[in-house]
């Protein structure tokens, strides 16, 4: 893991303390080129570290999020099912495909520009942190067949 160092400076300015176990939860996410649940985060951070827990697992997510140092992601509308990844990410979209679950990310300027400006001036809405969209349909591979059904 020591090939993808992490910054845990925020984490300290934040309060919280550095711990081997939020450490390695943030190091499994950084080495991830994709995004993980919570249990594969779980499965990958017990081969750095066999003591850790699923529970603490959870908890370290949510302290992570909280700090800002990665990102909760919902990859499909009925919000199942969370998927995490480092905060540096670039703003981007998630397109899952309803036949075979492929998950394509992109980006759309334009379509942030649309959403930032359409909310402003909005009763109720102030600063604009973070846009989450599901956007589903069928990919590349599975359209043709899924124009048949």
């Amino acid at each position: 893991m020591s090939e993808h160092p992490v910054n845990t400076v925020l984490l300290h300015e934040m309060g919280f303390r550095v711990t081997a176990q939020r450490r390695t939860v943030l190091e499994v996410i950084a080495a991830s080129p994709g995004h993980l649940t919570a249990e594969q985060v779980y499965e990958r951070a017990r081969k750095v570290n066999p003591h850790i827990s699923l529970a603490t697992v959870y908890r370290t997510l949510n302290v992570l999020t909280e700090a800002g140092l990665i990102k909760q992601r919902h990859i499909s509308p009925d919000h199942a099912r969370s998927h995490f990844e480092t905060a540096e990410a670039q703003d981007h979209f998630h397109f899952r495909c309803l036949n075979c679950g492929r998950v394509v990310e992109f980006r759309n300027d334009a379509a942030v520009r649309l959403f930032v400006d359409g909310l402003r001036g909005v009763p109720g809405v102030g600063r604009i942190l973070d846009i989450c969209t599901c956007v589903e349909g069928y990919c590349e591979a599975c359209a043709p067949q899924a124009a048949t059904r």
